[in-house]
């Protein structure tokens, strides 16, 4: 058992390309939504990954491993005391580090007021506040480990309104954070450097109605790329971390990336 983690993320993405071969899926549409364990990977998946879905809708699902592990379950094995290797390298794993990218892609949580993971459904909900990201949440009255009819069609109801519209394919605001190369990418921008693995990187870019783009001081990244359709022409304004930054005379193709690195 992973969580959708690892393997498991593998096979959620295959599936998805195996369904889109055999029909004609609009990619700007998919909402991925899970329950218990599928709550888990929808949070995972959609945290990390937040450019491949239009919505996200985890329903009953932990965020994290220690406060998860610390649950009323007698049968849970317990993480006291973890090592501080063991600690950082949950920043691999948790979805909760990556709380950020809520503002990427719609995200509606719902969970039961009596079931035995609340907690998460309180600490995810702390997070959203930290990021200064509004919370769209449901608790199910009276619900334990699932969710009650009500709770479930005002879910869906509420992410049936972001399909409808569908992503937009060129967000003119991207503000990305990640932990670790393995996820790197969120729309025109990719992630290709940290200065320390499994620490903290945040990357936040605008670009203006004329063109121009702006990213503000790169956190903790040592080298990324703008991709298209952000992609600036020979005479385009860019500034990173309140630096003008002089484009080549010859600029490459639109569809190829522009890369740049700290030194």
């Amino acid at each position: 058992e992973n969580a959708y983690r690892f393997e498991g993320e593998t096979d959620v993405f295959e599936a998805i390309e195996a369904v889109c071969r055999s029909y004609n899926i609009d990619r700007s549409r998919i909402v991925l939504r899970g329950s218990s364990l599928g709550g888990v990977g929808a949070w995972q998946l959609g945290l990390k990954r937040p450019d491949r879905f239009v919505a996200v809708g985890p329903a009953a699902g932990p965020v994290d491993t220690y406060v998860f592990a610390n649950s009323p379950w007698k049968h849970f094995v317990r993480l006291d005391p973890l090592t501080p290797w063991q600690k950082t390298m949950l920043h691999l794993v948790d979805a909760i580090d990556y709380t950020a990218n809520a503002g990427m892609v719609p995200v509606v949580a719902a969970m039961g007021d009596q079931d035995p993971y609340i907690s998460s459904h309180v600490l995810i909900k702390k997070a959203f506040a930290k990021e200064g990201i509004p919370f769209n949440g449901i608790v199910a009255q009276g619900a334990g480990h699932g969710l009650s009819a009500a709770a479930r069609h005002e879910q869906l109801e509420r992410l049936g309104e972001y399909a409808v519209r569908g992503a937009d394919p060129f967000p003119k605001h991207i503000r990305f954070v990640t932990w670790t190369l393995k996820f790197s990418r969120c729309r025109w921008i990719e992630v290709l450097g940290l200065a320390e693995h499994y620490q903290r990187a945040e990357i936040d870019a605008c670009v203006a109605d004329d063109g121009a783009i702006t990213i503000a001081e790169p956190q903790n990244i040592t080298r990324f790329a703008i991709h298209s359709p952000a992609v600036p022409g020979q005479k385009g304004s860019l500034t990173i971390g309140g630096t003008r930054v002089a484009l080549p005379a010859t600029v490459a193709k639109p569809d190829h990336p522009l890369l740049f690195e700290k030194r």
